[in-house]
């Protein structure tokens, strides 16, 4: 088990990396395909691969991955480019009826600049639904890539140049001394990040999508009961892999071989019943024997694995793999998504 001080830098560690991560890896969607139905430049910020935030952790990570990495995006905008953050994950009502929210809105005195950033953490499989369609449909089949994006551009964004929310926004920023919407600019800017999954026995790559941005993170994904088949493609049997808590599906993993936690074989046949914190270390196969159990349950929720490597006392991931489970995509309840309950 790792010291109180070896947590607490496993934590800073973690925190940096994903900091970085949300910053400098390519969004999900391709640009071109936002600039013609935003009818506006896509204006990301520039990446930048050095963070200069201090070593220690500076935040307690929320449970939910979506908040996090709202989380990670308030230290980015107020230590990195120096905005003071006027608004983060707020309500938007008018007449009693709320009518979204802003994720954050933030403001740069020495551009006299107000900057409104929608922000989104998505996972993805590509499922081919007929020959002539393709989708990006996440572990909850509910969440596809197209109808969120649709939202992000046409609500979520236009949704802080709306005249109702305005008159919230300027009592936000009477009440805190700030200068008024109408004296200042108002820049808006659309932050999607994740990674993509292709089934592990697709061929072709990103390259070949219209929507999706070939330069994104990506990954492989297969259903439980393809277990046996993907072991027969494994090129080696003796490969090492960590099960990824859902805190640690944004950077790609670099464990401290201290934190990676070892299972018992009870342990890991009841994995449904875990409430994971840290990585869980595996052989091969343990991991069969885990996606064996999991196919066995018909709710089975989605899990994240990556292969790795033994590097300086960290384990540094090669490759990850996403499994649902052997109803999806056609189950349209969200048992996909990792349980956070004890």
């Amino acid at each position: 088990m790792p010291t109180p001080d070896q947590t607490i830098a496993n934590r800073a560690h973690q925190q940096a990396l994903d900091l970085a991560w949300s910053l400098a890896s390519s969004d999900l969607p391709k640009a071109t395909y936002i600039n013609t139905i935003a009818g506006r430049d896509y204006d990301t910020l520039s990446p930048r691969q050095n963070i200069d935030l201090p070593i220690t952790p500076l935040l307690e990570p929320k449970r939910r991955l979506g908040l996090y990495f709202e989380q990670l995006w308030q230290l980015l905008i107020s230590h990195q480019f120096n905005q003071t953050i006027i608004a983060a994950n707020r309500q938007i009502t008018h007449a009693g009826t709320t009518l979204g929210a802003l994720d954050l809105l933030s403001y740069c005195n020495q551009q006299n600049t107000y900057f409104h950033y929608e922000l989104a953490v998505k996972f993805y499989l590509e499922a081919k639904l007929s020959d002539a369609e393709t989708k990006w449909i996440g572990p909850n089949s509910r969440d596809r890539l197209d109808l969120k994006l649709d939202r992000l551009l046409h609500h979520q964004l236009p949704l802080a140049i709306d005249p109702r929310a305005r008159v919230q926004i300027d009592q936000w920023l009477v009440n805190q001394a700030m200068p008024s919407l109408d004296s200042a600019t108002l820049e808006q800017k659309l932050v999607m990040k994740g990674w993509l999954f292709q089934h592990y026995r697709a061929s072709r790559g990103l390259e070949t999508s219209a929507l999706v941005n070939q330069h994104c993170c990506h990954g492989r994904w297969l259903h439980y009961r393809e277990m046996r088949h993907w072991l027969d493609q494994l090129e080696q049997l003796d490969s090492h892999w960590l099960l990824l808590p859902r805190l640690y599906w944004l950077s790609p993993a670099s464990c401290p071989i201290e934190l990676a936690k070892n299972l018992s074989s009870a342990e890991l046949g009841n994995y449904s019943q875990l409430y994971l914190e840290t990585p869980i270390l595996l052989n091969t196969h343990e991991l069969s024997k885990l996606m064996g159990a999991q196919s066995k349950q018909q709710n089975a929720q989605a899990l994240l694995v990556a292969e790795v490597k033994l590097s300086a006392n960290f384990w540094l991931e090669q490759r990850r793999f996403m499994w649902v489970n052997d109803y999806w995509p056609e189950s349209s309840t969200g048992v996909a998504r990792p349980s956070f309950n004890k």
